[in-house]
């Protein structure tokens, strides 16, 4: 049965598992740690537990409290290890900011304003804060009245105001702010209003602050302010309408839908709308909520935004909390693993009958009726390529499913493989340049070459466009080429230098190097290799490398990344490097001929 359990889990989708632990963190508190949350997944999973309540109204559902309640009331069956965390309680203390964060000052003969202060939290006791003027591009003392002082609240007492006095000039050739803040007893800033000097007296213009938002969902619900603002001009009242629209959220699962009345009092110039987010779980996906603002009286909206003079709109854009999700992919990643350690030795060798079965076969059945319309040349041309590639499929099906000893024997075996077929194309090419009496030199940067190198530019080909980046299309390459000369030249060099050290001169070596005028100090044996003409190949391809790298830096600054762009510079990209190999070939081949 636990097996079962977990095999049903982890057939479960991620954004499946984001759901399951919104729920259930609602239920039992975030603090349950990665086994917890995995045993109660799996709980949920094998009981089958209606949740119908909780996915219609997920707002009644609310964390207990850990405190009133014991722990075996907290979780849930089989569960009576998890614990609530027993931190104390924070204690409760005033909280100030302002009524408005923004005004505007509008008056020409009564320059003054004045400013409300809203104390919350523990209103039951004395408070107080400290607050003084702070310039902008309004000047102190020229255009304001610095103030600065100490506000102190009795008890039960949630407001209060500070009174600012403006110049009584004429003279203001465009808007100039200063600002008031909040001061703390650690002389901390803890809330900060901006005045505006208007240099008109309209009643200006409504629109959101931001059209576009983003908000990260929580594993609780919270409520998002989006500010709504008024520009150039904050005279008289204003009124105004909104309402929520569903996008790709939905109402009542992603967020509550919600309409009411926005109103900016007279000099007002900054209000928000609150919009309730949810926490319906989701791991990768992004919704989105439209809030509109219409029917407007006292001022008009901003013209230049979506909606023009008729209404103003806001898209909210709901995302995964980076946390969360990374988590959920933990948890997801954990529970395949289980999944597959489920898996009887006898589904790992019906798995392997079926790989080598499906090795053989030369097409799917689902592609009959695909061939019989595109005709007998496609189909002739199909089966011409399966009949070359059926050997070397029934020959690499051998290799065990990564069902076996946790995959290991998969790996081994595949590397295996890679390397026997290596080995195969090389000496093919070998035998070939033999046959057509090419040099061992240019059979080596040809056919040897592209036999051993075309299995990496077909794996680059894959990667680039699985990839959203050219990390691992580059990154196979240079890692082929550090294999190639790490473990390709210097395996096989150390085995020949530790054998020729360890065994000494035979009469062969001594015939081929003993009148050489290098080996006289190494006449008892020694690991020999003749320079040839490779300084000249290293050299072009030295130069050949440093093109390829500017190309990939102007690609990169151009068009933003070294892969994709404009079709046309695709192309021409890829006959240049075409290009640099064919040079590389024809100077190396042209200076080998040349020294024979």
């Amino acid at each position: 049965a636990p097996i079962r359990t977990r095999v049903i889990s982890a057939e479960l989708s991620a954004e499946d598992l984001a759901k399951i632990q919104s729920q259930l963190l609602q239920v039992h508190g975030r603090h349950l740690s990665d086994d917890e949350l995995i045993k109660l997944i799996e709980e949920e999973r094998s009981n089958q537990m209606p949740r119908k309540e909780t996915q219609t109204d997920m707002r009644k559902v609310a964390p207990l409290d850990i405190e009133s309640q014991a722990p075996s009331c907290i979780v849930g069956k089989g569960m009576e290890d998890v614990t609530p965390p027993k931190d104390d309680a924070p204690t409760l203390k005033s909280s100030f900011a302002f009524a408005y964060d923004q005004i505007g000052i509008v008056e020409v003969r009564q320059r003054s304003v004045s400013v409300r202060v809203v104390r919350s939290g523990a209103v039951e006791e004395t408070a107080s804060i400290t607050y003084q003027t702070r310039a902008g591009r309004a000047k102190r003392d020229e255009d304001y009245t610095h103030v600065e002082g100490v506000l102190k609240f009795g008890p039960k007492e949630e407001t209060k105001s500070v009174q600012i006095n403006i110049a009584n000039s004429l003279a203001f050739e465009s808007n100039e702010e200063f600002y008031l803040d909040l001061i703390d007893a650690k002389n901390q800033r803890v809330a900060s209003a901006t005045l505006v000097i208007l240099s008109n007296e309209e009643a200006g213009y409504i629109r959101f602050e931001d059209e576009n938002l983003t908000t990260v969902e929580e594993f609780q619900e919270k409520i998002l302010d989006v500010p709504v603002i008024r520009r150039d001009g904050a005279n008289g009242k204003v009124k105004c309408e909104w309402r929520t629209e569903d996008n790709t959220a939905k109402a009542s699962t992603h967020y509550v839908a919600g309409k009411g009345v926005l109103e900016f009092e007279h000099g007002q110039m900054v209000t928000t709308i609150p919009l309730t987010i949810l926490p319906a779980g989701r791991c990768q996906l992004r919704s989105t909520v439209r809030i509109v603002i219409f029917n407007i009286t006292g001022a008009k909206f901003d013209p230049n935004t979506e909606g023009g003079k008729e209404f103003c709109v806001a898209n909210v854009v709901i995302e995964p909390d980076p946390d969360i999700q990374e988590r959920i992919l933990r948890i997801h990643s954990v529970l395949a693993v289980n999944w597959a350690k489920a898996h009887t030795a006898r589904s790992n060798w019906t798995a392997w009958k079926e790989q080598i079965m499906d090795s053989i076969k030369l097409k799917d059945d689902e592609e009959d009726d695909e061939e019989e319309r595109n005709g007998c040349l496609e189909c002739l041309s199909k089966v011409s390529t399966a009949l070359l590639v059926v050997p070397w499929r029934i020959v690499f099906s051998c290799i065990p499913p990564p069902g076996f000893c946790d995959g290991w024997l998969c790996f081994v075996g595949s590397l295996m493989g890679i390397g026997a077929l290596t080995a195969v194309v090389g000496d093919l090419a070998a035998l070939l340049g033999c046959v057509l009496e090419i040099g061992s030199a240019i059979t080596a940067i040809t056919l040897v070459a592209l036999g051993t190198s075309l299995p990496d530019t077909f794996a680059s080909r894959t990667a680039a466009v699985q990839d959203p980046t050219a990390d691992a299309s580059v990154g196979n390459v240079t890692g082929s080429n550090s294999v190639n000369v790490f473990l390709g030249l210097g395996l096989p060099w150390t085995l020949g230098a530790l054998y020729w050290t360890i065994g000494g001169a035979d009469p062969i070596w001594l015939a081929r190097y003993q009148d050489k005028a290098f080996a006289q100090d190494w006449l008892s044996g020694a690991f020999v290799v003749e320079a040839g003409n490779l300084w000249f190949n290293v050299m072009v391809f030295s130069c050949c490398a440093v093109c390829c790298v500017i190309l990939l830096a102007t690609r990169r600054k151009v068009f933003g990344g070294e892969l994709g762009g404009p079709k046309a510079p695709a192309y021409v990209s890829s006959v240049f490097l075409v290009c640099l190999w064919a040079l590389y070939i024809g100077l190396s081949c042209w200076h080998i001929l040349g020294h024979q």
